[in-house]
């Protein structure tokens, strides 16, 4: 996994290393995960598909800046920007569009 810190911009435009996630299944579905200066981070995109919710532009800007950052991550297999939220952000989404069948994904 590089090493690079959330906080690190090159001073030059050179595309940076993507982070390599670890990559998790449920019901078929992907959930790419990183571990980032100790703290986990969810895609975004793969959270929606597993709670069933669109989780638009709308809905993210709600969490606090430092609980969503885009990050160049591997993503089935291309380096791609995808928009990552923290442990506390993924919470909140899940408490915010609370169904009785996520609290499967606790487990």
């Amino acid at each position: 996994m590089p090493t690079q810190s959330l906080l690190d911009s090159p001073s030059v435009s050179v595309m940076p290393d993507p982070f390599i996630p670890k990559l998790f299944t449920r019901h078929n579905i992907h959930l790419h995960a990183l571990l980032l200066e100790n703290q986990p981070w969810f895609c975004a995109r793969d959270l929606g598909r597993l709670m069933g919710v669109h989780l638009n532009d709308r809905v993210v800007s709600k969490l606090d800046e430092d609980q969503r950052h885009t990050l160049l991550i591997e993503y089935h297999g291309q380096p791609e920007k995808r928009l990552m939220l923290s442990e506390s952000g993924a919470y909140a989404l899940l408490v915010y569009h609370y169904a009785p069948g996520h609290r499967l994904l606790r487990e």
